[in-house]
């Protein structure tokens, strides 16, 4: 009979220890109950007299005492006799699936002692003869001299420096010239015009009068390229006391000097410059769109701002010019933009019966009816629909 332990459960470390037995001895164990048993390896006390209860039921065990001499016979584990072949190594012991897998797997492989020492050695060889090619590649770059550096720019013949000047020039021929001598205005204009254009430049002065600008300057101080031209607008001061404001375009010739390509065109005072606009060679066949340019150009040239605005685009805002003059006929009009643009060749009148041609691009949009969003712009516009 064993003395119950007493310690409390968190002193039990150690499950209890029964003291061994000489012999063998046959146990008995009889569930009084059908609870399944617990998997806690928490010890509990003994009962006395062989019996111990606890939450997996009470179980009972009984102890025989073998006879002096005899013992249970031990179980032998029984070994398959396996067929080896004359050159195999002991038998292993296993799971006959894998011993087969395995030999039939693993074969015995010769290599050569060099060929592994080349293999081992190779990834350092390769590294090294990296190293080795870049350090080459940067030697020959230094040395090297070096390759001629290629522009794609487009170089001009002419500086925009130049361009100012050259239109301001052209003005003061152009508004400059005797009634008694007519063809003398003719030759002066003949160095500054392309070929194509009228010899008068579009200005037919009236017989026997004369004039000369007091003074000119080029608004447009920083000419803007666009294809080798430029448009600049010029501030003339005429004797009378009256200020006109001529719109030039002017491009490089094949020679590399400087040719005023286009009519000028009668504008207000402008900020600076515009580039050249786009070529145009399709001509409006369209008789609303032909009436709204007249009708604007009419009002634009004499300064009518009221009736002017009827024709123009919701939020648009043209200024007239400061020189009134009166629209006689509007002579070419073609598209510069289908749908958005038009180049219109016109031919003016002053009051003192001077003829001016004049060249206008309006940018155009559509609602409903042709409307008018610039006149001479200074900017490509991005309004305008499809007619």
């Amino acid at each position: 009979m064993r003395s119950r332990d007493v310690r409390p459960r968190a002193l039990r470390r150690r499950r209890h220890r029964r003291p061994r037995r000489r012999g063998r001895r046959w146990s008995l164990s009889l569930p009084l109950r059908g609870r399944p048993r617990s998997r806690s390896r928490r010890p509990s006390a003994p009962s006395p007299g062989g019996a111990r209860s606890g939450r997996r039921g009470l179980r009972l065990f009984c102890a025989v005492a073998p006879p002096p001499g005899w013992s249970l016979p031990r179980r032998r584990r029984r070994r398959r006799a396996r067929r080896r072949s004359p050159g195999q190594g002991p038998p292993r012991f296993g799971s006959p699936h894998r011993r087969a897998r395995s030999s039939s797997s693993v074969r015995p492989e010769s290599r050569s002692l060099t060929l592994a020492r080349v293999l081992a050695r190779a990834p350092r060889l390769a590294i090294i003869g990296a190293g080795l090619l870049l350090a080459a590649a940067g030697l020959r770059g230094a040395l090297a001299p070096p390759a001629p550096i290629t522009s794609t720019a487009r170089v001009t013949t002419a500086a925009p420096v130049s361009v100012a000047p050259f239109a301001e020039a052209f003005v003061r021929e152009l508004l400059t010239w005797d009634g008694r001598d007519p063809a003398e205005r003719e030759r002066r204009l003949r160095a500054y015009l392309a070929e194509g254009l009228d010899p008068d430049a579009g200005i037919t002065p009236v017989p026997g009068t004369a004039q000369r600008p007091e003074w000119t300057v080029a608004t447009g101080a920083r000419a803007a390229e666009h294809a080798g031209g430029w448009r600049v607008a010029v501030l003339a001061g005429l004797p009378s006391g009256r200020r006109i404001t001529l719109l030039v375009t002017v491009t490089a010739g094949a020679a590399g000097d400087l040719v005023v390509s286009d009519y000028p065109s009668l504008t207000a005072l402008a900020a600076r410059s515009t580039a050249r606009p786009q070529e145009w060679n399709d001509f409006v066949e369209d008789a609303g769109l032909e009436r709204v340019v007249e009708r604007a150009l009419r009002n634009y040239l004499a300064g009518n701002a009221g009736d002017l605005q009827a024709d123009l685009a919701p939020g648009a805002h043209v200024t007239t010019p400061e020189t009134t003059a009166q629209l006689t006929a509007i002579d070419e009009l073609a598209w510069q933009q289908p749908g958005r643009r038009v180049a219109a060749l016109a031919t003016a009148e002053l009051a003192d019966g001077t003829r001016l041609r004049l060249r206008f691009h309006l940018s155009l949009t559509r609602d409903g009816r042709w409307f008018v969003a610039a006149i001479n712009p200074t900017h490509h516009t991005t309004q305008g629909a499809a007619p």
